[in-house]
């Protein structure tokens, strides 16, 4: 250790001899740690005090790491700690690990603490680490303290509270603040009308963003608030619309190139919203808009657990797999979509061995996580589980709240996915009167929703096949329907438990083929079922289970629809169904180009040889 001011400047001539400066003559960072960590104090600190007086002179901050190493120094300075924060304050955007690191030299160093640690907390929001936002907040729990500072941090801390799954005690800060009648920014306004939402709050929500904006001064604060309404939108009569605008507020968020603090990005709210309406192919298109538009590591985590949703309740059960292997967990919120994906996977794949494996685990997650509008498709699937495994009554508290938060809110969006799953779980519990209110939701939704209508109408054709009330057309139809609105595993269900309950052997027979129709996804035909491999099939072709084909073959001839049903023993919706999944996995245009395509499939199949026996 260097002891005295004759060794320290002995020490650094020899730094200069040695070559270990700079062309301009300033040494190295970590020598200069070295020396500001070892060196005499009544040396050092004199040489910081004259390079802060002389950036203070010229109006500029310290070099850039310079700051840091004086905070580790021990130095105490308001010049330096306004530096460090105006270093921060830059960095944010580009390189929010930095600025996190700027922000806590400035606390170091005898900067105001409630705003840096806020700002701090900020940094390492959009850097991906909550835990260490958390932390950097721990001081600060107290937000309804008087005075600026804490005022100034409630977004940082709703947020923080939302990413970690605690929506409700995120809603309950900003009802505080609106209580207070104290004024808040666009910005904020919009993150407590999103915050509200997904607790269910609609009216609180509606009233915060009633009133023209109090101030939008940047495009950032534009892009929140056409979220906070788009949000708004989901909520009425006809939701459609709410996807697009939260799709166009993706994209303003995208151009206004520093996004800020939000609890979700308006892409990923988009997918979640047409996911609960039914409409895959729209939640991928709202994925790949975040795509374009760039994202973080904690709104990047959440993309994928949605993308594997959704591959999910497509059947594509290997890319679950694969997104799972790559999911990072960055935020406790998403958590609960874990073992939701993981729990689901075991429960179709009929592995009930694993799913009891699991569970094990899970069944504190649905215990200890309140459930909100963000959560509420993974909780319901947990729910699901729980009465699967015949723990059912643990889930009692979470189909309550999920119950009353959909219902405040209105809509025919949010809710049909939702009490679907209660119906599974009564269906599974077999009890039959806790499908009640699930069921009476559903019907009500259905006179304006197409998705909850296939629902209310599966749920009433289930209920029929528990009383052995099976009628094939019915069931066939009602399984395919799911099949329509990405349900396809339960259709199959469906079918499968009604074949099991027909009387008549042909009602039987019918029954299991749809089921196996159903079974197996678009990615990932059934082999002993094709046509033929994916490799054989010429340019232009489709493959096709066994059904689809004895379907196509008919119609390429020129059978109508209920020609065709009749010949089958369907009925004419089901052949409708049939052609709307190859016409959709096919991607044509037209009905011109599908029937194109499947006479070149028709012509490619001729003498193949396809197996249709059952399982």
């Amino acid at each position: 250790m260097v002891s005295d001011s004759g060794e320290l400047e002995e020490a650094l001539t020899a730094l200069c001899d040695l070559g270990l400066t700079t062309a301009s003559g300033k040494l190295p960072r970590l020598i200069r740690q070295v020396i500001f960590e070892h060196g005499p104090r009544h040396r050092v600190v004199p040489r910081i005090a004259e390079r802060l007086a002389a950036a203070a002179v010229v109006g500029s901050d310290v070099e850039d790491a310079l700051g840091e190493d004086m905070a580790l120094a021990g130095v105490t300075d308001a010049r330096l700690a306004a530096g460090l924060e105006r270093q921060g304050d830059g960095a944010m955007a580009r390189d929010p690990q930095t600025a996190a690191r700027k922000f806590a030299a400035a606390v170091a160093v005898g900067g105001p603490s409630a705003r840096l640690h806020a700002r701090m907390a900020e940094a390492l929001v959009r850097s991906g680490d909550i835990h260490g936002a958390q932390e950097a907040l721990a001081p600060w729990h107290d937000v309804s303290a008087s005075g600026r500072d804490e005022h100034d941090m409630l977004d940082v801390v709703s947020t923080v509270s939302a990413l970690q799954g605690r929506a409700q005690t995120a809603a309950d800060l900003w009802l505080w603040r609106i209580g207070e009648g104290a004024g808040m920014s666009a910005e904020q306004e919009a993150l407590a009308c999103l915050t509200l939402i997904a607790v269910g709050d609609g009216r609180a929500a509606r009233a915060v963003i009633r009133q023209p904006a109090s101030s939008l001064a940047s495009p950032s604060a534009a892009a929140r608030r056409e979220m906070a309404r788009a949000m708004l939108d989901s909520l009425e009569p006809e939701p459609a619309r709410a996807v697009a605008r939260l799709i166009r507020a993706s994209g303003e968020l995208a151009a206004a190139q520093d996004p800020g603090l939000l609890p979700d990005h308006p892409a990923t709210l988009a997918a979640l919203l047409a996911i609960s309406m039914g409409d895959v192919g729209l939640a991928r298109t709202a994925l790949d808009s975040m795509v374009k538009g760039g994202f973080g590591p904690l709104d990047k985590a959440r993309a994928l657990v949605l993308t594997a949703w959704i591959d999910l309740s497509e059947g594509h059960y290997q890319r679950v797999e694969e997104s799972l292997a790559r999911t990072d967990l960055e935020s406790p919120r998403d958590d609960v979509w874990w073992w939701a994906l993981r729990l689901g996977l075991a429960r179709r794949r009929d592995d009930l061995t694993g799913l009891s494996a699991l569970w094990g685990q899970a069944r504190s997650v649905l215990m200890a996580t309140p459930v909100n509008l963000w959560n509420i498709l993974p909780m319901a699937e947990l729910g699901v589980t729980a009465a699967r495994l015949h723990e059912g009554e643990l889930a009692t508290p979470m189909w309550e709240a999920g119950t009353a938060i959909v219902a405040s809110l209105g809509g025919v969006a949010w809710g049909p996915p939702f009490h679907w799953a209660g119906i599974q779980a009564g269906i599974l519990a077999s009890r039959p009167k806790a499908l009640g209110p699930h069921a009476a939701a559903l019907v009500s939704a259905a006179r304006r929703s197409h998705h909850a209508s296939v629902l209310a109408e599966a749920g009433r054709t289930w209920v029929a096949v528990l009383a052995r009330d099976v009628d094939r057309y019915a069931v066939v139809e009602a399984a395919m329907g799911l099949a329509g609105i990405s349900q396809a595993w339960e259709g199959a269900r469906l079918a499968a438990h009604a074949a099991a309950r027909a009387a008549d052997r042909r009602d039987t027979a019918v029954l299991l083929e749809c089921a196996r129709d159903l079974k197996f996804p678009q990615d990932a035909p059934d082999p002993s079922r094709t046509v033929s491999s994916g490799n054989d099939l010429p340019v232009g072709a489709i493959e096709l289970t066994a059904r689809e084909r004895e379907v196509t073959e008919l119609v390429v001839a020129g059978l109508t629809y209920r020609e065709v049903a009749s010949r089958l023993f369907l009925s004419a919706k089901t052949v409708e169904h049939h052609m709307a999944r190859i016409k959709r996995r096919s991607g044509a245009e037209t009905r011109g180009e599908l029937l194109h395509r499947l006479s070149i499939t028709m012509s490619a199949s001729t003498g193949n040889h396809v197996r249709s026996g059952l399982e």
